[in-house]
């Protein structure tokens, strides 16, 4: 994409102008065909809720109502449907897109309070042609435009939001409205810009320098939303134009391109710059050329004239308009050899024969597409170089219009032969075979792209499989087999990982994905982008489509996708707190009440551990453990009886105590230790007599998501637990199925890492010479395994990989023959055009209203009876044979006409 235009909008009308014309593009005098997306921060403006600083301004017109809600009126003509839903490209950045004109006066209104009411004043400067003292408004906004290439499928939603990551990186601080719209071949953005930054006291200022950095900006976004990037050429060409040019040019009314056609007419007739002078001033012109720059002015001869014809120097008509580039392109410093009006004298003199014979010497009836270019020819060969424009060709060197004599006529020749080769009669046939090869040329390409992309993989797994077949030679008469090689076996995550990083994702698959999905939010990605291959990105697109119905693994529903979020949010949960206890508490030895219960576990559950070396976090991790591998609130609890719940409430109210718990949800677990504390008053205080408050809301929400995830339950209603229960229960969810590091066998820390270790072991007795083959031969097929390859089915896709070569050859040949069809037949259609374009076969410089030649086409009748053919157009044609006979009927066809 390319920065197209960059306008600068002067006074509070041309805001509310460009505003209006950007949300309501119908310019063309029919439906527009604006596509329009909903923009979160898209609202109608409640007149009915406005300050008093917003109704001020909207009562002294500051900002109109019909301006605010213009876009809200017209919804029904920048609507789009998609699938039954309406949206619309329409977004606000830093503002609301429907009040943007207010929300612009506001960044005005706070520039001047911070700048000054000095500021306020506009510039003053005295027009040096006439004296007059006159006003320069000041730059309001700028519009800029955002062009997109003419791409197939390009999605405008993209487009979009292309747009507004450009205004909010190239425009900072500054209030943008972003509008897609589609009424060219080409998707464009409309960007209007407000000029006030919405917080400090300075304006943006679009010159050579942040032209050139927006630009930049620019092209970094078209790589990152992998968009292709359009180089301009010349800065200049692309230069900031006035408001009031570029509503003009849109509104038809283009004063400065005829001040050009007049120029350009009168400098064709002139020998010199004087006379070149005097034919403008008598047509009209004021012409001031006593200055560095020319000036030219176009004189009302009628005062009712409601025309804008302004003063304007050549340089602003373009460089093409000064006086030393006419008097190059019309060569007015040199005699011409014969003036145009003598040769178009000449030519009508001569009365020229231009008929065409619609049969050849030898019998063959031409079809009206060979008879229309033998016309052309004809037409070439009288006026030769005639009306030749060689200061054209220099200016225009890729127009065919201003091609020498023996191009034209051989582009003519070669078309004339390929309408016989090709078999072609009308110009209706010629459009149905172009649509039909280009659809068969579309496809094929698309099919040959696919092949290629699977044939990409399929060779880097097949070199992998000549590898492993190579080192297993090496094997023979080594005694060993599968199992003893303990090969990896790769996490479904690993496996997705190696495949797409031999084969990323490209952009425009990416960008594909990427929409797909959020157009289908029922679906989420199992893993990130980073882990989805060019060839499972297309499985996953194809599946969202409707065309594949097979699901891919990788792609989950909206409930696992949450479930797996919720399960990574715990796992990072119970991390942090391991983290943090482990910081706090590693260098510091156990206590003595830690060593006796640690003694205890040691005995009782045959603990093989070291207790002097452990720190308190070892034995806290240790103690936690085995304390917390039952669930004390599960279903397998029950609740005490009334009779016990009696007893226990006299006991309270005897004591004067509380429990921190509903006596009804008092577990039988907790009952015979607050019956023995109350009763003799002897042992630990329980938790439930100790003061606590319920638990935190958040706490609740946070248990019952584990729970969920875990598969466990608790007896006792959520909303009745403590925090000091919520402890626990968090704790134990959290830490019930983690093994601490002190406790875990070797194999349990790292399995893979322990099949390394036992393979190292057992190639230590073997020689030298059999470890290097072995390990090596283990590590090439842990790299086909953590492909997913199968080591049984190595052959299979070897003769896969041959399949595929096979038809991608096949392809290639059709796309080979197609591509040259196609080709032709686009020459064919472009020659057509020209053929039919007076200033190609006559001369740039030919004038119809000094020559109009008969165009007839002469029937051989006596031919025609003697060949029985019908006098009607369109008979099947007979090509001619290629190369030598090619050339001779080209002799035999020049010589009949």
């Amino acid at each position: 994409m390319s920065i197209e235009k960059d306008i600068a909008i002067h006074g509070l009308r041309g805001v509310k102008s460009v505003l209006s014309y950007i949300t309501d593009e119908d310019h063309d005098g029919g439906k527009t065909d604006v596509q329009s997306y909903l923009a979160s921060n898209f609202g109608i403006y409640d007149i009915d809720h406005m300050t008093a600083e917003e109704a001020a301004l909207l009562k002294n017109g500051t900002v109109g109502i019909s301006d605010l809600l213009s876009y809200a009126e017209n919804i029904e003509k920048t609507a789009f449907t998609l699938d039954g839903d309406q949206t619309l490209l329409v977004s606000g950045v830093g503002c609301p897109a429907d009040s943007a004109a207010l929300a612009f006066q506001f960044s005005r209104e706070n520039y001047y309070d911070l700048k000054g009411k000095a500021a306020l004043v506009e510039p003053v400067y005295m027009d040096k042609e006439t004296g007059e003292v006159k006003t320069k408004q000041s730059i309001e906004c700028y519009h800029v435009i955002q062009s997109f290439p003419a791409i197939d499928g390009l999605d405008p939603r993209l487009v979009h939001r292309a747009g507004i990551e450009y205004a909010k990186r190239a425009f900072p601080g500054h209030k943008c409205v972003v509008t897609t719209h589609m009424n060219t071949e080409h998707l464009h953005n409309h960007i209007v810009v407000c000029a006030y930054h919405e917080s400090e006291p300075r304006k943006f200022l679009m010159n050579m320098t942040t032209r050139r950095e927006i630009r930049h900006i620019n092209d970094q976004i078209s790589y990152e939303f992998g968009l292709p990037i359009l180089l301009d050429s010349d800065l200049n060409h692309n230069s900031t134009i006035s408001y009031t040019e570029w509503e003009a040019r849109r509104s038809g009314d283009l004063w400065k391109d005829r001040y050009r056609n007049d120029i350009r007419n009168i400098a064709r007739i002139s020998h010199n710059w004087d006379e070149f002078v005097t034919i403008m001033r008598q047509a009209g012109y004021q012409v001031n050329d006593e200055r560095k720059y020319v000036t030219y002015r176009f004189l009302k001869p009628d005062p009712n004239d409601t025309r804008d014809f302004r003063k304007v120097r050549d340089k602003t008509l373009g460089v093409e308009f000064m006086r030393d580039a006419l008097a190059r392109e019309y060569d007015w410093n040199s005699e011409r050899n014969e003036p145009t009006h003598h040769v178009k004298r000449k030519a009508r003199d001569e009365k020229p024969d231009l008929s065409v014979s619609r049969y050849s010497p030898t019998g063959r009836r031409r079809s009206d597409l060979e008879l229309l270019f033998l016309f052309a020819i004809k037409n070439i060969q009288f006026f030769k170089d005639w009306f030749f424009d060689k200061a054209g060709l220099e200016r225009s060197p890729d127009n065919p219009v201003y091609l020498p004599y023996q191009k034209r006529l051989t582009l003519m020749q070669h078309a004339a032969f390929a309408v016989q080769e090709l078999g072609l009669d009308n110009k209706d046939q010629l459009k149905v075979r172009l649509d039909q090869a280009g659809a068969k040329l579309s496809h094929v390409r698309k099919e040959l792209e696919n092949i290629e992309t699977n044939l990409e993989y399929m060779q880097i797994i097949a070199n992998k499989i000549r590898t492993v077949k190579a080192v297993s030679t090496e094997t023979e008469g080594i005694s060993s087999d599968m199992a003893s090689l303990r090969l990896h076996e790769p996490t479904e995550e690993q496996l997705y990982t190696c495949v797409a990083r031999e084969m990323p994702m490209k952009p425009r698959i990416k960008q594909q994905l990427h929409i797909k999905l959020e157009d289908n939010p029922q679906w989420k990605l199992k893993y990130d982008f980073s882990h989805v291959s060019h060839l499972l990105a297309q499985d996953i697109i194809a599946f969202l489509d409707g065309k594949n119905p097979v699901k891919p693994d990788c792609l989950i529903t909206l409930d696992e996708f949450k479930q797996k979020r919720l399960v990574a949010k715990y796992e990072a949960i119970a991390i942090k707190k391991d983290q943090h206890l482990k910081e706090k508490h590693s260098s510091t030895p156990i206590t003595s009440a830690m060593r006796k219960k640690l003694e205890f576990l040691k005995d009782t559950e045959g603990l093989d551990i070291d207790i002097d070396r452990l720190s308190m976090y070892d034995g806290m991790r240790v103690i936690g453990y085995f304390e917390n591998r039952v669930n004390h609130y599960g279903n397998d609890q029950s609740y005490i009886l009334s009779s016990q719940r009696e007893r226990l409430e006299d006991l309270l109210i005897r004591k004067g105590m509380k429990i921190a718990r509903n006596t009804r949800f008092v577990l039988k677990s907790e009952y015979d230790q607050l019956i023995d504390y109350l009763e003799t008053g002897k042992g630990r205080l329980p938790d439930l007599l100790k003061p606590d408050a319920p638990i935190r809301e958040s706490d609740r929400i946070q248990l019952a998501e584990l729970l969920e995830i875990k598969g466990e339950s608790c007896v006792i209603p959520l909303d009745e637990l403590t925090q000091l229960d919520g402890q626990k229960l968090m704790t134990y969810l959290l830490t019930n199925d983690t093994v601490p590091d002190v406790l875990k066998k070797r194999a349990e820390i790292d399995p893979e890492k322990q099949k390394d270790i036992d393979f190292a072991n057992d190639l230590f007795v073997r020689p030298p010479q059999e470890r290097r083959v072995l390990d090596r031969y283990r590590n090439v097929l842990n790299d086909l395994i953590e492909h997913g390859i199968d080591p049984d089915k190595l052959d299979e896709i070897l003769a896969q990989e041959k399949a595929l070569l096979v038809t991608r050859d096949m392809l290639k040949a059709q796309e080979k023959d197609l591509s040259k069809e196609y080709r032709d037949l686009k020459r064919v259609e472009t020659s057509l055009e020209l053929a039919n374009t007076p200033e190609f076969t006559h001369g740039p410089l030919f004038t119809k209203e000094e020559l109009e030649p008969t165009e007839t086409v002469e029937i051989c009748e006596e031919k025609e009876q003697e060949l029985e053919a019908p006098q009607e157009v369109m008979p099947t044609s007979q090509p001619i044979s290629k190369g030598k006979e090619l050339w001779d009927g080209l002799d035999e066809m020049l010589s009949s006409m």
